[in-house]
């Protein structure tokens, strides 16, 4: 019925950035709506603007959720974008790139501040 959504962005623009974007538009029971990408070096005109406008239009936005693709993003852009979702109780989530690896089974800990990343692979019998 569109009653319960979530308004997200993405920070930085590639591949990873552009199949989440279709995740979020596979099923509209899922609850996202996309309000765009944002990014420092593509031009194309699926960018809404530079990354850390996002600070300046989230409010004004109603923004619920940010994904910071990690491979697009430097550090110091995180962590602008980190602190001003605790501030504004925005969530926010971190995408790393292992694409490269072939196991689905995946697990995050984090070792205090530290993630890491366990695979888990398949019994052989």
């Amino acid at each position: 019925m569109g009653f319960n959504y979530r308004k997200v962005v993405i920070a930085g623009y590639g591949k990873i950035a552009i199949d989440l974007k279709e995740y979020f538009a596979s099923d509209a029971e899922l609850g996202y709506r996309f309000m765009g990408y944002f990014d420092n070096l593509s031009n194309r005109s699926s960018i809404r603007g530079k990354v850390i406008e996002i600070v300046n239009i989230a409010k004004s936005m109603d923004i619920n959720e940010i994904y910071c693709i990690l491979p697009y993003l430097d550090f110091k852009e995180v962590d602008i974008l980190t602190k001003f979702a605790e501030d504004n109780f925005i969530k926010i989530h971190a995408i790393p790139d292992y694409r490269g690896f072939l196991y689905k089974n995946i697990e995050v800990q984090l070792y205090d501040f530290i993630p890491v990343l366990t695979f888990s692979f398949p019994a052989i019998r």
